[in-house]
């Protein structure tokens, strides 16, 4: 038999749920775990699941697949929520389709601009998306370290490699590179063998270029100076001798004072 006291924290968790899936449309049982953390509620992911399918059972939730993984809403919304992921879907791909990589977390930010739905929902459509085949991905590196995918449109692969070529051979005669306007406007007239000419190529934005010095980070192929303003990349071994350098100035003036 269920005491009051668990019964109580039942009601108070199928309450939040209820809550979460009236706010964000559809969530995650990851999504709903970190947005009562956020609200104050320190819950277990098994005690969420076990009142989603107390829920669904009920008859007030339903849930779908999305890559493979369970999604909740409300049942009274089911036909807004298939409507609302396909536009999703489209909107990412409408998104990816202007330039050529993309940072999760810009998409996400995009999306949540447009659309009230769980964080944790938009990352599987990204995956779906990717089993389709639509979009594909690659790994980056963060200045922290911290792996993250960097997504684009499939048909988009081979300028998009043909660009990677560009930036990885423009680090390597530049050595130090910082991700901004003027370095976008020098690889206009830089090609993939390192020859200065005119290209009439496609010009890459700032964050498009940023996106591929991260993918090149997780290469290892450049390196991240997260010490410096403005944190450029360089080649490798150039970040550690910039900063013995640094110490060694930094040391020489405070001798000086």
């Amino acid at each position: 038999m269920q005491s009051s006291k668990d019964v109580k924290f039942g009601d108070i968790i199928k309450s939040l749920i209820s809550k979460y899936l009236k706010e964000f449309c559809c969530c995650t049982v990851k999504d709903i775990f970190y947005l009562a953390r956020n609200s104050g509620y320190e819950l277990k992911l098994e005690h969420i699941r076990y009142y989603l399918e107390s829920l669904e059972a009920h008859g007030n939730i339903k849930r779908t697949k999305i890559a493979r993984k369970n999604v909740y809403y409300l049942t009274k919304s089911e036909e807004h929520i298939r409507f609302t992921l396909r536009q999703i879907e489209d909107q990412i791909v409408t998104m990816l389709s202007k330039g050529l990589l993309f940072h999760t977390a810009e998409i996400i930010n995009e999306i949540e601009r447009v659309f009230k739905v769980g964080r944790g929902v938009i990352h599987l459509i990204l995956q779906q998306l990717a089993f389709k085949g639509e979009i594909s991905y690659f790994f980056g590196l963060s200045y922290n370290g911290k792996k993250f995918r960097l997504y684009f449109l499939t048909e988009n692969k081979k300028e998009l490699e043909k660009q990677i070529i560009r930036v990885k051979n423009y680090v390597l005669f530049k050595r130090l590179v910082f991700p901004n306007e003027k370095a976008v406007e020098e690889l206009v007239f830089f090609d993939e063998n390192g020859v200065w000419k005119d290209l009439k190529m496609i010009h890459l934005d700032v964050q498009d270029f940023k996106n591929i010095l991260f993918y090149l980070s997780y290469l290892g192929e450049v390196n991240q100076i997260y010490f410096v303003q403005g944190y450029p990349f360089a080649v490798p071994g150039h970040a550690s001798q910039l900063e013995s350098l640094l110490k060694k100035i930094n040391s020489n003036l405070e001798d000086n004072k």
